[in-house]
């Protein structure tokens, strides 16, 4: 299933994602915060946090598409019996 794709991420990736996004207490760090706090690179923050974004967007395009079609289908077939 498309969906868990985002799941497939590793540890670091997680982390980063989760001090970005504010997962952690509902706290929104920085870029250079968690490039500190880990002691990476700010551009492997930048990276990482792009990446996962992306995966989160396919996983989310996906399963809407999915979505669509399913609806589409019941739709067809709730003008057929009519």
């Amino acid at each position: 299933m498309y969906f868990f794709k985002i799941y497939d991420r590793s540890i670091k990736e997680a982390v980063i994602i989760s001090l970005k996004l504010g997962y952690i207490d509902d706290k929104y760090f920085s870029t250079e915060s968690i490039s500190e706090f880990l002691g990476i690179d700010p551009s492997e923050v930048i990276e990482t946090t792009k990446k996962v974004l992306l995966v989160y967007k396919d996983s989310i395009n996906n399963f809407l598409d999915n979505a669509i079609a399913i609806a589409t289908d019941e739709v067809g077939k709730t003008k057929h019996y009519k």
